[in-house]
């Protein structure tokens, strides 16, 4: 059962168990994926949050991040984790196109039996988007305001379990989009209903 991560720990100041910087790390990013295409009809979204790393000299769990997201535009809700069972580890408060405040990760401490997920790409929370505007437009997302990308080796000890801080020599900042449609123009659904009628006459 997981109850806690030192990482999140680390993160969260209370004490520190990260590692020096992998010796040849290849990459380390945040991405997004979004649920649908925001329309009048659909004006909700659920964006999530993937943590996702390549190295091929190690075997790692990913272990923690703290920081937040933002939207171009729009309104964030419904922030949820999708690891709950981590002490100490939160979605993050939603205010309006921002997310601030999050600590997300998972327990991993192979000395004592716990091992983490190993899932490459890692999701980590999930949150509601919503809009009232309807241009038709790409809402950009982004994850500026993270500080932390945390990842743990696999292994048994005494090297399972220690945690490499990725941040900021081998992260790349990504970005996501949120695909905005309009609703059909009055004159299109008329050239629509024209359509209908002459097949059916047919």
């Amino acid at each position: 059962m997981k109850k806690g991560t030192f990482a999140l720990i680390a993160v969260a100041g209370l004490a520190t168990a990260v590692a020096a910087q992998p010796a040849n790390p290849t990459g380390a990013t945040y991405e997004f994926t979004v649920s649908n295409v925001v329309s009048p009809g659909n004006p909700m979204a659920t964006v999530s949050l993937w943590a996702v790393w390549t190295d091929p000299a190690r075997d790692w769990v990913f272990a923690a991040m703290s920081g937040g997201i933002t939207a171009g535009d729009g309104v964030f809700s419904n922030a949820v984790n999708a690891h709950p069972s981590a002490p100490g580890s939160h979605p993050g408060t939603p205010a309006g196109n921002v997310v601030t405040g999050a600590t997300l990760g998972q327990f991993h401490l192979p000395p004592i039996g716990f091992i983490g997920e190993r899932d490459n790409p890692f999701l980590l929370a999930t949150y509601d988007w919503t809009t009232t505007n309807f241009t038709r437009r790409t809402v950009d997302l982004n994850t500026a305001g993270i500080a932390n990308f945390i990842v743990a080796e696999w292994g048994p000890p005494p090297a399972g379990g220690r945690t490499y801080q990725m941040f900021p020599q081998a992260y790349s900042p990504t970005t996501g989009g949120i695909q905005v449609i309009p609703a059909p123009s009055a004159l299109a659904l008329l050239g629509l209903g024209g359509l209908v009628a002459l097949r059916r006459r047919r």
